[in-house]
């Protein structure tokens, strides 16, 4: 079965997980023997010994090849053999830091409790989505501050707009009412009446 990462040296891990799972395909395409396939045809077998067995031997190989293929497509999908490298990696410098007795950082101890470990590595980073949301939330308090003042300014110019065109309106009834009461009721009429007149002509 070849190597998902052929161009990447692998580590004794990988090659030790193929070859396991390589030999427990092979014994397991293999399990069933010449002696179940016979007695499951024992009349094709009777009569063709030759064939019966070039026929077992031909699904059991088919089976073996159908596995490792199948096997080969998982390990390419989940990059398995990367992935088992980068662990094999993990776990020696793991070791000679162990052997130079340099813990190092974040190293797992026996007395750590799960809870703890959780909260160091989430606190950080939920502080920071704090922080930042803080800051969103201020940045739009200000912006709707200034946009308050602005609605406000805008108000009170629109208050001051209607209370000038009310003035207006009041001075423009009070010169009708002057006008009114300076011409009379008679002349008015007269001069309806004179231009019906001659408009009747």
């Amino acid at each position: 079965m070849p190597s998902s990462l052929p161009t990447r040296k692998s580590s004794a891990r990988w090659n030790h997980f193929h070859s396991a799972l390589q030999l427990a395909v092979q014994r397991s395409a293999h399990k069933w023997s010449y002696a179940d396939f016979a007695e499951c045809f024992p009349l094709y077998c009777e009569e063709d010994k030759n064939g019966s067995m070039a026929a077992y031997n031909h699904i059991a190989d088919y089976i073996e090849a159908q596995s490792l293929r199948d096997f080969e497509s998982l390990f390419e999908q989940y990059n398995l053999q990367e992935n088992l490298d980068a662990f094999h990696q993990i776990i020696n410098e793991a070791k000679q830091r162990k052997a130079a007795n340099n813990a190092g950082k974040d190293v797992w101890r026996e007395d750590l409790e799960p809870v703890g470990l959780v909260c160091a590595r989430t606190v950080p980073d939920l502080e920071a989505e704090v922080k930042r949301l803080r800051e969103t939330v201020s940045a739009a308090e200000e912006t709707n501050k200034r946009l308050g003042e602005e609605l406000k300014e805008n108000a009170d110019a629109i208050q001051v707009a209607d209370a000038r065109s009310a003035a207006l309106l009041d001075k423009l009834d009070e010169v009708l009412e002057a006008w009114r009461a300076a011409v009379e009721n008679t002349e008015i009429q007269d001069w309806t009446l004179q231009t019906a007149e001659g408009q009747q002509v």
